[in-house]
């Protein structure tokens, strides 16, 4: 079994990761993820948080936990708890579309009560037309 996970000595790096920039991040998310991925995710969803975040958000007491041997599988379930659309998220849209992951949810399977029973929809930020740039053409 293999966990990652990085270590940036200070915040001089943290542009180089981010991408400089909303497209950036998704493509460099999706690059990470060809090497870098757990044999085990779990998404601590006890307590979530919608709208602007990480600092400005407003908590969600949602109280789930996602826990699944995928990680591509671990964000899909998560998104749809969330109430999110999985059209909208970049990394994991370049990841289906080089065979990393597959975003049918009628192909994971899910132990205890239906996703549906859990879906609490979250607000998003208020710059999500900004963040969606990773869908225009370069």
């Amino acid at each position: 079994m293999h966990f990652f996970y990085i270590l940036l000595p200070d915040e001089t790096h943290k542009p180089t990761v981010h991408g400089s920039g909303f497209r950036g991040i998704n493509y460099n998310l999706f690059a990470f993820a060809s090497t870098l991925h757990p044999d085990l995710a779990l998404i601590d969803g006890y307590q979530g948080m919608e709208g602007n975040g990480p600092v400005s958000g407003t908590p969600v007491n949602h109280k789930i936990c996602v826990a699944i041997t995928n990680w591509f599988s671990a964000d899909r379930v998560s998104l749809e708890i969330m109430g999110i659309d999985f059209a909208k998220v970049g990394y994991l849209n370049y990841c289906a579309s080089t065979g990393l992951g597959d975003p049918d949810l009628k192909k994971i399977e899910i132990i205890g009560e239906s996703i549906k029973n859990h879906i609490k929809p979250y607000k998003l930020s208020d710059n999500i037309d900004e963040q969606l740039i990773w869908m225009k053409s370069a």
